[in-house]
């Protein structure tokens, strides 16, 4: 049975398929195959659930009493949903929020800010990770930085996704090189379904980080619906959390740079995935649980915010948290996290 996590982890991760979540006194207690693991209820800060575990209506009324948002995910990673408490009733910021979607001269500078905190961390990371194994970067720096420089004097959003686009598919061309002579191969950025090891750990990552975003938005009390570089008035399909693809833009590297680690660095294995019928490909419970583990890493580790030291998880607060005064107060201006 995986169900985690350990001391340290305030995520509670579970992909037994069948697993049972309960709760008896202070503790949850996750039940599979006549096995039980339990965990101190008030260390659990989230819940993910891949695939088909089942919660006992006390475990439900406990997680929204307490503040505890529940993620269900497919058992192969596909968000489906998520369990949350009630939201946060600001009416005031919502209306803001909605009239800068409706305005695209309201929208448009948000949404640049958007890209260019991705192609900035992008550029910074990969350009890195080039140097560092001894490959020429200078060349998919330049068009990085050029990307940058066109997106921030455009002054129209389809050619601003349009730079964005580019720069991304410059971006991930560049892993060909990164991933040369190890077990694990790229070619290319395929999803819906991921087709090789390295995109399902890609995709699963960014659903993870799409969840943390999530969480951001709903306690500032924005709609996360209501996006401003995936959104927009005519822009928005439906059922999309667009605004929380956006927040989720400047720290897709995190994703990226850990799934590097995870491959290069030996931690998961090329034969812990499995293909599936329609061509997909999918971590098993083996690589899920280094997954997990180290993406908690991530969002724990401490780097210096505005002269504070927080952790990844309370950045992505903080600029939802920074989203939500560029929309309220006219003198501030949202900007992106760039480290």
């Amino acid at each position: 049975m995986s169900g985690f996590p350990g001391a340290a982890m305030p995520a509670l991760y579970i992909d037994a398929q069948g697993a049972y979540l309960r709760k008896r006194g202070g503790e949850y207690l996750i039940q599979h195959d006549n096995h039980e693991i339990r965990f101190p209820a008030a260390q659990v800060e989230r819940v993910l659930l891949l695939g088909n575990i089942q919660l006992s209506t006390q475990v439900m009324a406990e997680l929204l009493e307490s503040g505890v948002p529940v993620c269900f995910l497919s058992s192969h990673g596909r968000y489906r949903g998520r369990l949350s408490p009630a939201m946060h009733a600001n009416v005031h910021l919502r209306m803001k929020q909605y009239e800068f979607v409706r305005e695209s001269s309201l929208r448009l500078p948000v949404a640049r800010w958007f890209v260019l905190g991705k192609i900035r961390n992008s550029k910074e990371f990969i350009c890195r990770r080039l140097s560092d194994s001894g490959c020429d970067s200078a060349d998919l720096r330049s068009k990085l930085k050029a990307a940058m420089e066109m997106a921030g004097r455009t002054h129209d959003l389809d050619r601003l996704r349009g730079f964005e686009g580019h720069a991304a598919h410059e971006y991930f061309a560049a892993f060909a090189d990164v991933f040369r002579g190890s077990r694990f191969y790229w070619r290319g950025r395929n999803r819906q379904p991921p087709r090789d090891p390295v995109n399902a750990m890609l995709s699963l990552g960014y659903t993870l980080l799409m969840n943390e975003t999530i969480s951001a938005i709903e306690a500032i009390g924005m709609d996360v619906y209501a996006g401003m570089l995936h959104g927009g008035v005519s822009q928005s399909e439906y059922g999309k959390p667009a605004l929380a693809l956006d927040l989720m833009e400047e720290f897709r590297y995190l994703v990226d740079r850990m799934v590097i680690r995870l491959t290069l660095g030996k931690l998961v294995d090329p034969n812990h995935f499995e293909k599936t019928a329609n061509g997909g490909c999918y971590m098993r419970v083996e690589s899920r649980k280094v997954f997990f583990s180290q993406w908690e890493g991530v969002m724990r580790s401490l780097l210096k915010y505005d002269h504070r030291r927080l952790s990844y998880r309370q950045i992505i607060g903080e600029q939802a948290a920074l989203l939500a005064r560029a929309l309220t107060v006219e003198d501030i201006e949202y900007r992106p996290f760039m480290p």
